[in-house]
């Protein structure tokens, strides 16, 4: 049973994706990215943003069919009932990266996370990481208030959200690194402007680290090497610049499951649609600032999945970490909160979730 209905699935997501890609052809974009969107949404377990969401019933993955099958009735109905501006577009495809065209992958990296911070506000950047960072750092092991009087590193810091909520814990220093001016300029107005003295922002590249060997008591990396040409090198640099004894906090992306997939495969549909372009789309019908993170995974140039045995043959017998410690996020919006509880078809859905580890020099 379980194999027919995915096999049902994944036939009917190819008629989808072709669908969506005669869609772009015929000049209806903003139909693509609603109707993307809308299923990029539901492949989540919850969607917080939305009152009275109807949370999808993973139990039973007849859902996933049945959100398709009315995305394709949705595009063989919107062509006959809406007039698209079809020039508007078609001069756009143009310069579909006009922003980023001239940088290097990493640094096109940095630039579109830089553009979508700047829309968040102070609750997103300081009281959300927060409350994240507490959800998910959950062990008997380690406790966030023994960063006290400790140096740390976030590594990867975009626009300085988790090193800026990190300094709450009294920590004697955090430096937040990143390549992205744009990033950092949002981070260092924050500290600027709130008189918060703990927190200092460098700009470099987080694969050649300007770091002393053993020099932190923690470092921070959250959502950043995965991004990069060498994820091997980055979490080699993180390894040594971290104290023997100390400990690190590593998320990257996993691999296999439906919602993996997806992900990968959503990401050559908006290869032809400006980001410009389907940001305001998404304003249009009301997206919160900080739910367009999610627009990384649409736009970022590099992005390296990896299974659960993979990444811990790489952190234990590759890099030589003395603790690997697989961590279970607490918030709901987590892929984690469904892995972990023995429902069935998780794996099919989200194949290895999210890798959240906790790891020990």
């Amino acid at each position: 049973m379980t194999k027919n209905i995915f096999n049902q699935i994944y036939e009917t997501l190819d008629e989808y994706f072709f669908l969506s890609e005669s869609m772009l052809k015929k000049g209806f974009p903003w139909t693509v990215v609603l109707s993307l969107h809308e299923v990029h949404r539901h492949l989540y377990p919850i969607d917080p943003y939305i009152d009275n969401y109807s949370i999808p019933d993973t139990k039973k993955p007849n859902y996933i069919l049945n959100l398709l099958s009315k995305q394709l009735k949705l595009y063989k109905t919107v062509k006959v009932t809406f007039t698209p501006y079809e020039n508007v577009f078609s001069e756009n495809l143009n310069n579909i990266y006009d922003d980023v065209i001239n940088l290097s992958t990493e640094d096109s990296t940095h630039t579109l996370y830089g553009n979508l911070w700047e829309n968040f506000t102070l609750k997103d950047i300081v009281d959300e990481p927060k409350l994240l960072i507490e959800n998910r750092v959950k062990t008997p092991r380690f406790n966030l208030h023994d960063l006290k009087g400790k140096t740390i590193l976030d590594l990867g810091c975009g626009s300085g959200r988790y090193a800026i909520a990190l300094s709450t814990y009294g920590c004697k220093r955090v430096i937040g690194f990143d390549m992205g001016d744009q990033g950092l300029k949002v981070g260092k107005s924050i500290i600027e402007k709130h008189k918060i003295n703990n927190v200092t922002f460098i700009k470099g590249n987080v694969l050649d680290l300007p770091f002393d060997n053993d020099h932190f008591d923690f470092v921070f990396c959250n959502g950043v090497l995965h991004h990069t040409k060498d994820m091997e090198k980055g979490i080699k640099e993180l390894y040594r610049v971290l104290k023997p004894g100390g400990k690190s906090f590593l998320y990257l992306y996993a691999a296999g499951g439906l919602f993996w997939n997806f992900r990968k495969r959503v990401k050559n549909i908006f290869k032809k649609i400006p980001r410009e372009y389907t940001q305001n789309v998404l304003h249009t019908i009301g997206l919160p600032s900080n739910r367009f993170i999610f627009m990384d995974n649409w736009y970022v140039p590099i992005e390296r999945h990896t299974t659960r045995d993979e990444l811990e043959k790489i952190l234990k017998i590759g890099i030589g970490f003395k603790s690997v410690e697989k961590l279970i996020s607490k918030n709901s919006t987590d892929l984690e909160s469904y892995i972990n509880d023995d429902r069935p078809f998780a794996k099919e859905l989200y194949g290895d979730g999210e890798h959240r580890y906790l790891l020990t020099k």
